[in-house]
């Protein structure tokens, strides 16, 4: 943590040194870490980041608030591409709206990523991120905030930092769904998901949103493609934003999780009884966008 100062906490204002580990204030309230952003102005610029080679969350490992020697979480992930969405919004009667394309992306959830850095907080704890009774205790201390800023773009904060662009770009992490997949972390990560449904109107994407999550959701769509298709957007993306990619890989990784996702006990990936099965396959983006408006439109008039 080279550059962390340390911590402040956001409820009363006191101060603590930098260590690993420590996330909450003794009157209960959430740290925010201090970094020393001279330090962070004198050795990084946009240029320095923009020609990391990483494509993942962990470009910014030295920005983050976990130790150098603490292994990150294995597999490739992120890159989700945003679309602006110009015809979509003037049918809506929107000014502006932005598609994030999460059926490109074999990954983990936006909650899930957050997970991500929270799987190397657990392995500097002494904890096994892969053992229910070692992660459990760790909720307790573990706040995932979602905002909107005055952009109205999405910010995701991780007791109380502002973790929004590595989740954004971190590829998921095998070890990441699995600790996601633990029934006490998905219960933990259940009321999050509904406390942003009760608050706002949200279009919401997931494996288990339909089913699990939020099961009396106005319109419900099962959205697919083949496995095939998927990766082969999903490559195009990659090589598009010069990332070197592999279809073969691409897709491998894409199968594994379905088949995690499908055999998993808890909240497994199934289709729900009242949600209508939208199968992109072949479509353009246009095409896709087509049919979900008029799917939307269709079952709000029933």
């Amino acid at each position: 943590m080279k550059y962390v100062l340390g911590a402040k906490c956001v409820k009363c204002g006191r101060e603590y040194p930098a260590a690993p580990g420590l996330t909450t204030c003794a009157c209960g309230g959430i740290l925010d870490i201090v970094y020393d952003y001279a330090a962070i102005r004198r050795d990084f610029s946009p240029k320095s980041l923009a020609d990391c080679r990483d494509y993942s969350m962990w470009r910014y490992r030295p920005l983050l608030p976990v130790e150098e020697e603490s292994a990150p979480p294995p597999l490739r992930v992120g890159w989700s591409p945003l679309y602006k969405a110009d015809r979509l919004a003037q049918a809506l009667g929107l000014d502006t709206l932005y598609l994030k394309d999460d059926g490109q992306n074999p990954t983990s959830s936006l909650k899930d990523r957050a997970s991500a850095l929270a799987v190397v907080k657990a392995r500097e704890a002494g904890a096994d991120p892969s053992d229910p009774a070692q992660v459990e205790p760790l909720l307790e201390g573990l706040d995932i905030r979602m905002d909107y800023g005055g952009d109205g773009v999405q910010r995701m904060y991780l007791s109380g930092r502002d973790v929004t662009e590595a989740i954004r770009e971190n590829a998921v992490s095998a070890l990441a769904s699995k600790v996601a997949a633990l029934p006490a972390v998905r219960e933990f990560l259940l009321d999050f998901q509904r406390r942003q449904a009760r608050e706002r109107d949200v279009v919401m994407d997931g494996r288990d949103i339909g089913t699990v999550a939020l099961p009396g959701a106005d319109v419900k769509i099962f959205l697919t493609a083949s496995p095939e298709d998927r990766a082969r957007r999903r490559f195009d993306e990659l090589r598009k934003r010069g990332q070197e990619a592999d279809y073969d890989t691409v897709l491998r990784d894409i199968i594994l999780r379905d088949e995690h996702d499908t055999r998993r006990s808890a909240a497994p990936l199934r289709q729900a009884k009242d949600a209508l099965l939208v199968d992109t396959t072949g479509n353009s983006l246009d095409e896709s966008l087509d049919v979900l408006l008029e799917t939307i439109k269709e079952r709000l008039k029933a």
